[in-house]
């Protein structure tokens, strides 16, 4: 037998060896972005947290500005994910100028729910795989 089939063949058993090899030492990390909106609005600012669902694995959080977040080193599998909603400041009234409060039902209605912001309490789910991922979200006012 020549030596040019037996390098061929020595070729493509060492390609498929490392090919073998690379597929047991895949990605342990995932890439998530998305939108998040509030009564249909985008949110005006606040942090999004993704935890681990498997135990050793670290929670990963990220900031959310005009509705828009962009989390990097997420750890691949299932995770609960977490809002804690910034509300939009009230606008500086001019001098001189008595700010008069409102108080009624819409005030309360206005509050993104607090279950978002906890691990045990909230119920936003999702599964990261590796590479870039997409999670909108749609939170709900406090009940």
């Amino acid at each position: 037998m020549s030596r040019l089939p037996r390098l061929t063949a020595l070729s493509f058993l060492v390609a498929a060896l490392c090919l073998a090899a690379a597929a047991g030492c895949g990605a342990k990390f995932g890439n998530v972005s998305g939108d998040v909106r509030f009564k249909g609005q985008a949110l005006f600012k606040g942090t999004i947290g993704f935890v681990p669902a498997e135990k050793g694995k670290q929670p990963v959080v990220g900031l959310i500005e005009n509705g828009k977040y962009a989390v990097a080193g997420v750890p691949i599998g299932d995770v609960q994910v977490t809002v804690v909603a910034i509300a939009k400041p009230e606008p500086i009234p001019p001098k001189g100028k008595p700010v008069k409060k409102k108080k009624d039902k819409k005030e309360k209605e206005d509050k993104v729910a607090t279950k978002y912001g906890e691990p045990k309490t909230t119920d936003l789910k999702f599964t990261v795989m590796p590479g870039d991922n997409t999670f909108n979200i749609e939170l709900q006012a406090e009940p």
